[in-house]
């Protein structure tokens, strides 16, 4: 009886750089991503100072969502 096996493998060699971001998709990823933070960072807030007037929002289920 004859042990033969059969192996195959995906090798991929390092590229010329072509798959990797230009500078300006970098400028625009980055933009994009700030201001994205900056909007849910503002929106948070807008919900903590709403909680914290308005009483009606003072439920025990929003204080979970609160936490």
């Amino acid at each position: 009886m004859s042990s033969g096996s059969n192996v195959t493998g995906n090798i991929s060699s390092p590229g010329d750089g072509s798959d990797y971001y230009t500078l300006t998709q970098i400028i625009i990823i980055a933009i994009v991503t700030a201001i994205l933070s900056v909007t849910t960072v503002i929106g948070n807030i807008m919900v903590m100072i709403s909680f914290k007037i308005d009483k009606q929002l003072q439920t025990i289920s929003n204080y979970f969502l609160f936490r």
